[in-house]
């Protein structure tokens, strides 16, 4: 089952985000991917927070991987200037869910392409 950890980082005070941001994808992202981690999201939450999100094949992957990740994790530390805040995992339970149909649109006439009345059949 497919493995997720959910990383916090903040950068230093008056450090710049985008120069720490280039060191991340230049040092950490390439080693996350050679440790087989499937994908990695990272999303700026601030001026000086970011969250990455990696997604492991299986949780043995990612325990594999641990004590590799924790080297990079501190040589890259003094690079980037980052600090990790917290860290979340855990196994995917749902992939998705299931999308509700949107309400008609009430400026579309029903005899339209994509108005209420479609994919229903007509009553003669």
């Amino acid at each position: 089952m497919r493995y997720i950890t959910i990383t916090t980082w903040e950068i230093a005070d008056g450090a710049d985000y985008d120069v720490a941001l280039r060191a991340i994808e230049e040092k950490r992202l390439p080693a996350l991917k050679s440790f087989g981690a499937s994908r990695v999201t990272v999303i700026r939450t601030s001026d000086r927070t970011s969250a990455a999100i990696t997604e492991w094949p299986d949780k043995a992957t990612r325990d594999a991987a641990e004590l590799k990740i924790d080297q990079v994790r501190k040589s890259v530390h003094r690079e980037d200037q980052t600090r990790m805040t917290g860290e979340m995992k855990g196994e995917i339970t749902k992939r998705s869910l299931p999308t509700r149909p949107s309400p008609p649109d009430p400026d579309v006439p029903a005899w339209a392409p994509g108005g209420p009345g479609r994919g229903r059949r007509r009553r003669r």
